[in-house]
């Protein structure tokens, strides 16, 4: 039991570390980037997370809403350089 959820964390962390510079590359290679970064800008730190998953910048990871919420705020730390 511990070494399964070992696995199962470990999964998750990956599809973390694989999924967020797919939302951050995706965010910043929109047409209208100006205008969502103003918008992101916007949205206090700690709901920028869900304010990606909301918006369809995540990939959904078909596991759960917690990993795409992980994923939303890596990509959020991510993009930190466009919101200052």
């Amino acid at each position: 039991s511990t070494a399964q959820q070992k696995i199962v964390d470990g999964q998750k962390s990956a599809l973390v570390r694989v999924l967020a510079p797919v939302c951050a590359e995706r965010f910043k290679k929109q047409a209208n980037l100006t205008v969502q970064t103003a918008a992101l800008k916007k949205v206090d730190s700690w709901k920028r997370d869900q304010y990606l998953v909301d918006n369809k910048w995540v990939i959904p990871s078909g596991v759960s809403p917690e990993v795409d919420v992980a994923v939303g705020n890596a990509c959020a730390n991510m993009l930190e350089d466009l919101t200052k």
